[in-house]
C-alpha cells in the first residue's frame, strides 16, 4: 500500500509538472512571438529562442477560436523582415508552414501572395527558399498529407500566374519566387514536382490566343526546361524532351513578333545549359531557327537583335564552336543592316569571336566589308566605336615585340587602302587607348611627316633660328645645284666678256 501510494504521488507530480509546463508554454510562446515582432525587442536572439521552442507549437489547437490571436501573430511573422533576413528565421517559417497546421499553411500562403507585387528581389528570393524548404519537409513527413497538397496547389497557382501575368514586372516577381524551385530541379523529387505541376498548364498556355501569354511561356519554359518525369523509362523521357523542343520551335516561329523576341533568349539559354544533353537534330533545329530565320526576320529589328544576342551568349559554350564556325558566316550581310542596333549587335558578336581561338572574326565578316561599313558610320556613333575596338589590334598593334615601325606601317596601309575608314578609325582611337599611347602615335606620325618633307627635294622648307634671327630660305639639293650651275655659267660668261674686252684693247 505504501508503494502504491508513492507511485500515485509520482504520477500526480508528473501530471502537475506537465500541467505547469503546458501553462508556461501557453503564456511564454505568445509573449516571445510578440517580442520578435516588436520593433524595440526584435532581435535575432529572440528569433533563435522561438526556433528552439518550435516543437511546442504542436500543443496548440489552431482550429479552436481561442488560438486565433496566436495564429494572427504567427502569420505576421511570415511577412516580418527579421524572419526573412536571418537563416534561423527562415528555418522557423519553413517549420511553421510545413508541419504545424494546415490553417497556418494556407494563411501563410495568403500573406506571401499579398507581399509579392511590392517586395524587393531579396525578399522574393527568401520567400522562394521558404516555400521550397517547406514543401521538402512536408513531402518527407507525409507526401499525401493535406499540408503537402496545400503547398503544391499554391506552387501551381504561382506557376499559372507567371504564365498569365499581364505585366512584365509582375511576371519577373513571380518567377523570382519560383527561382529556387527551378534551380533545385537537378534533384529527382523536385524534378518530378515540376513535371507534375507544369505539364497540365505549360503546353496549354503555349497554344493560347493571347500573344502576351505565349511570350510569358517562353520565359517560364526557359527556367523550367526540361519538363520530364524522372520516373519514366528512357524512351518516354525522350518523348517528354521532344515535346518541349517542339513547343520551343513553334514559339520561335510564332506569327506575333513579341513572342519571337521572347523565344530567342529562351532558345539560347536552353542550348547554353543543355548542349550536352540534347541530340544533334534538336540542336540543329533550334540553331536553324535562330540563325537562318530569326536573324533575318524582316518584320521587326527587335527579333534580329534578340537572335544575334542569343548567338553571342551561346559562344560561351566551347562545344558549340565547331558547328557555329560554319553557320556564322551567313550573318555577314547584317553588318550593313539599316537599323543601327542590329549593326551594333553584330559588332558585339565579332568582338566576342575575337577572343576565341577556333573562330576568326574576319572569316565571319570580311575585312573589306568592315572597312566599308566603318567609312559610312558616324564617327561619334556606337557602331563606329565598336568597329574601332574590333580593328584596333589589326591597324594599331601593341604589346611586347611590336615596334614603332610596324605601327607606322599598319597606319600607312590603312590610310592608303581605305582613307575614309581611316578617318573614322583614328577619330575613335582615343576611346580605346590610353593618353600615352595616343600621344606616342601622334609623335611618330609627326616625325614621319618631317622626314618625308626633308626627303622631298622639291619643297622649300622654312625654319626659325632658335636665337630669334630672321627666317632663312634653304633650298633643296637640286635647287642648289641649279643655282651653282647658273652662277658658274655667269662666271664663265663674265670671263668670256673680259677676255673679249682684253682682246679688243690689244687690237
Amino acid at each position: 500500500a505504501e508503494i502504491e501510494g508513492e507511485e500515485e504521488k509520482e504520477v500526480d507530480g508528473e501530471e502537475e509538472e506537465a500541467l505547469l509546463a503546458e501553462r508556461f508554454v501557453v503564456q511564454y510562446v505568445p509573449l516571445l512571438v510578440i517580442r520578435c515582432l516588436d520593433s524595440s525587442d526584435s532581435t535575432a536572439a529572440n528569433v533563435k529562442r522561438l526556433f528552439t521552442l518550435r516543437q511546442t507549437l504542436f500543443s496548440f489547437d489552431f482550429q479552436d477560436e481561442g488560438s486565433a490571436s496566436l495564429l494572427s501573430l504567427l502569420l505576421r511573422c511570415v511577412g516580418h523582415p527579421l524572419f526573412l533576413r536571418t537563416s534561423v528565421g527562415r528555418n522557423f517559417l519553413i517549420h511553421l508552414l510545413s508541419s504545424v497546421d494546415e490553417k497556418i499553411t494556407t494563411g501563410g500562403q495568403t500573406v506571401i501572395r499579398i507581399q509579392i507585387p511590392n517586395s524587393r528581389t531579396g525578399v522574393l528570393e527568401g520567400y522562394g527558399q521558404i516555400l521550397l524548404g517547406a514543401w521538402k519537409m512536408a513531402y518527407s513527413n507525409n507526401q499525401s498529407g493535406p499540408i503537402c497538397a496545400a503547398l503544391e496547389d499554391f506552387l501551381q497557382s504561382l506557376m499559372d500566374a507567371a504564365l498569365r501575368c499581364p505585366t512584365l514586372s509582375m511576371n519577373k516577381s513571380v518567377r523570382t519566387v519560383l527561382g529556387p524551385l527551378h534551380s533545385d530541379k537537378r534533384y529527382r523529387d523536385t524534378n518530378a514536382l515540376l513535371h507534375r505541376l507544369y505539364s497540365p498548364i505549360m503546353y496549354r498556355a503555349a497554344r493560347c490566343p493571347n500573344p502576351l501569354i505565349r511570350s510569358n511561356v517562353c520565359t517560364v519554359l526557359a527556367d523550367a526546361f526540361p519538363i520530364c518525369d524522372p520516373s519514366k523509362k528512357r524512351g518516354d523521357a525522350r518523348a517528354d524532351l521532344e515535346t518541349g523542343i517542339d513547343c520551343m520551335a513553334n514559339l520561335m516561329a510564332d506569327k506575333d513578333w513579341r513572342v519571337r523576341v521572347a523565344s530567342a533568349p529562351m532558345a539560347g539559354r536552353v542550348l547554353e545549359t543543355f548542349w550536352d544533353g540534347l541530340g544533334s537534330e534538336q540542336i540543329r533545329r533550334l540553331l536553324d531557327q535562330l540563325i537562318k530565320n530569326q536573324a533575318f526576320d524582316s518584320s521587326t529589328s527587335a527579333v534580329r537583335v534578340a537572335a544575334i544576342k542569343a548567338v553571342t551568349n551561346l559562344l560561351e559554350v566551347p562545344q558549340s564552336h565547331a558547328i557555329l564556325r560554319t553557320l556564322l558566316p551567313t550573318l555577314a550581310n547584317l553588318i550593313h543592316d539599316k537599323v543601327q542596333q542590329v549593326r551594333l549587335s553584330i559588332c558585339n558578336l565579332l568582338i566576342r569571336i575575337k577572343t576565341l581561338r577556333p573562330i576568326k572574326f574576319y572569316h565571319v565578316v570580311p575585312v573589306n566589308h568592315l572597312l566599308a561599313r566603318l567609312a559610312r558610320e558616324d564617327s561619334s556613333g556606337p557602331v563606329a566605336s565598336a568597329l574601332t575596338e574590333l580593328l584596333l589590334n589589326s591597324y594599331f598593334p601593341s604589346g611586347e615585340g611590336v615596334t614603332a615601325a610596324k605601327q607606322i606601317q599598319r597606319t600607312v596601309t590603312l590610310l592608303l587602302t581605305a582613307p575614309d575608314a581611316a578617318a573614322v578609325f583614328y577619330a575613335n582611337i582615343s576611346r580605346h587607348l590610353a593618353v600615352n599611347s595616343v600621344s606616342k602615335l601622334m609623335a611618330m606620325l609627326l616625325k614621319c611627316l618631317i622626314a618625308s618633307v626633308e626627303n622631298d627635294t622639291d619643297v622649300v622648307e622654312e625654319y626659325e633660328d632658335p636665337v630669334g634671327r630672321e627666317k632663312e630660305k634653304v633650298l633643296g639639293k637640286r635647287s642648289m645645284k641649279r643655282r651653282r650651275q647658273s652662277e658658274n655659267q655667269n662666271i664663265t660668261d663674265k670671263g668670256n666678256e673680259s677676255t673679249l674686252s682684253s682682246e679688243e684693247e690689244r687690237e
